[in-house]
């Protein structure tokens, strides 16, 4: 069979603010509402780049069913690009972007193929007169699909090299809306070789061959919980059919969540210089993209004295967006948390016979018992959506953030008369 490569990319979500930024300056508001396309635009230049055969889209193009027009109308400018190289689109829609929403009856060029949302369709890629590989996929007809749609997809008798392309949650991952849910052996046994997901943000390769199957999560964050390096893949198909995918960054601005401990530390200027490298380390590993900071304090020391006097953290937030939050490689600081403490031995005051030592017992979360004991509490919580769209289903390691956040804050408390 011939070699050939593609992109493999999902939850482009065009046009989509980010959260959580109502404070940003003017002079980055354009570089934040840009971002989205950038990410899109630099898609196009990886493709054109590395002369692809096809591009895949997983889902989630658009933010929501009422698609912007100047959305669709950046999306068909990228695709005329790919046109203009003889690169083909394929894409299925998900939750964000049913085929039910509006569209503009906007046309698209000739080399972009919608799949639709009645049933799985098969579509053949032809290079030569050669067919190359056979993409499956199916769309979203409306926004909450429930069915599990792995189960319509199976291989064809010979076809070259076969990939699914589906918007989907893989195992009922708690951390992600419930759609078009599946299990990794119904992708498995479809007999694909390459199986393009979307859905989940965070890329990951959920199993590495026979099929290979793979997150190409979002290629430009938008919130603090989506933090980190974010792209698509190259998969390049050798003439042995074995696949070789590559995860390439396209975000222009990245998200972080940085911890620092107040631990031996005298004063702001000793902070600040703790900060200053930090941001220093990031900006070296990051290529000139601009970044978003949220700033975690943590530890106990003779500094918590000072943040937590009235306006201190807001004068020390002030201080670091004057100082890093503008030009081209911008470091703008989302928030600063203080999860700090006065300086005492917890360990100690958990042995002792009183109220203080019952609470830090009480508190203590180190077996899993404990942990589900307390999801199960906070559980209902969760239910409300408008909770559930800023927090998220917690993870284990963010429960027990919690806990230890809440045992700092009690011993600060019940000692606050001691000072």
């Amino acid at each position: 069979m011939p070699a050939f490569q593609f992109v493999h990319t999902a939850d482009l979500h065009l046009d989509s603010p980010f959260q959580g930024l109502s404070e940003v300056v003017p002079a980055l508001q354009s570089v934040l509402r840009e971002a989205t396309f950038q990410a899109f635009e630099g898609i196009i230049d990886l493709c054109i780049n590395r002369e692809v055969n096809f591009l895949l889209i997983a889902g989630d193009i658009h933010d929501a069913s009422d698609r912007s027009l100047r959305a669709l109308t950046r999306l068909r400018h990228g695709f005329e690009r790919l046109a203009e190289h003889h690169i083909r689109v394929f894409v299925c829609h998900g939750n964000h972007d049913p085929l039910t929403g509006w569209s503009g009856n906007f046309s698209w060029p000739d080399n972009v193929c919608v799949f639709n949302a009645k049933e799985v369709e098969a579509k053949p890629v032809i290079v030569r007169d050669v067919e190359i590989a056979r993409i499956y996929g199916v769309s979203y007809g409306m926004e909450k699909v429930t069915d599990n749609l792995a189960l319509q997809f199976q291989r064809e008798p010979d076809v070259p090299w076969s990939i699914g392309l589906l918007h989907t949650n893989v195992g009922n991952d708690p951390n992600h809306g419930n759609y078009a849910p599946c299990q990794l052996d119904d992708l498995v046994h479809a007999g694909m070789n390459y199986w393009a997901l979307g859905h989940v943000h965070t890329h990951r390769i959920l199993r590495d061959r026979d099929p290979l199957i793979i997150y190409s999560g979002n290629p430009q964050g938008r919130h603090m919980r989506e933090t980190g390096p974010r792209g698509c893949y190259l998969v390049e198909v050798d003439s042995q059919g074995c696949a070789y995918p590559e995860f390439v960054p396209v975000d222009v601005v990245r998200w972080y969540d940085e911890q620092l401990t107040i631990e031996g530390l005298g004063g702001f200027d000793e902070l600040l210089g703790r900060m200053d490298e930090r941001v220093h380390a990031l900006r070296l590993q990051n290529e000139g993209r601009g970044m978003i900071v949220r700033w975690q304090l943590e530890g106990r020391g003779v500094l918590h004295r000072e943040l937590v006097k009235p306006g201190r953290l807001e004068d020390l937030l002030l201080t670091l967006r004057e100082k890093w939050g503008m030009g081209s490689q911008f470091v703008w600081s989302e928030a600063i948390y203080d999860r700090t403490g006065r300086e005492v031995d917890i360990e100690a005051l958990r042995q002792e016979e009183n109220l203080l030592g019952d609470f830090l017992r009480f508190a203590e979360v180190g077996d899993e018992t404990r942990l589900q004991e307390l999801r199960q509490v906070i559980e209902p919580l969760f239910e409300d959506p408008r909770v559930y769209r800023h927090l998220g289903e917690p993870s284990d390691e963010q429960l027990r953030e919690w806990v230890q956040a809440a045992q700092h804050l009690g011993v600060d408390r019940l000692l606050a008369g001691d000072e």
